[in-house]
């Protein structure tokens, strides 16, 4: 079973708390509908819904921002922890735009450009770090 969610931070002083009861909010209800034996897989944004169309890099997540959606999921009992976002395209196709967009009969599809400064593809400081706190998860040393 999958359980989604799209964290939404700002500059706010709750914003991380937020982000964590949302998080919480989404594993207890999926919980809930699947009961308590079956395995949950949690996929949650690694980028910000709200920044996504505004100009300049990303402030939100930060690692630490991550790091604690990741232990808010842990602590519910979370063993698969999936990290959307690592670069995402421009999805929106209008009526104009669609005959370019379209995937063709046969071969592959044009990839859509990126949301510039958005995502973990562009945080090429975090990818050491990340990995590093991933890997501790799995061997227990969190």
């Amino acid at each position: 079973m999958g359980a989604y969610s799209i964290p939404r931070w700002d500059d706010s002083p709750d914003s991380r708390r937020k982000a964590v009861e949302n998080t919480r909010r989404v594993l207890e209800t999926t919980r809930a509908a699947v009961g308590p034996e079956k395995r949950i897989i949690y996929t949650f944004w690694v980028a910000n819904i709200l920044e996504l169309r505004k100009p300049g890099p990303a402030t939100h997540p930060t690692f630490d921002k991550i790091r604690e959606i990741c232990e808010a999921a842990l602590a519910m009992g979370i063993r698969h922890l999936d990290l959307y976002g690592y670069r995402i395209g421009d999805y929106v196709a209008t009526a104009e735009d669609w005959p370019a967009r379209r995937p063709p009969a046969q071969g592959a599809y044009r990839l859509a450009d990126p949301y510039p400064d958005q995502h973990l593809w562009d945080r090429p400081a975090w990818h050491a770090p990340l990995r590093e706190y991933l890997h501790s998860l799995r061997a227990g040393r969190r």
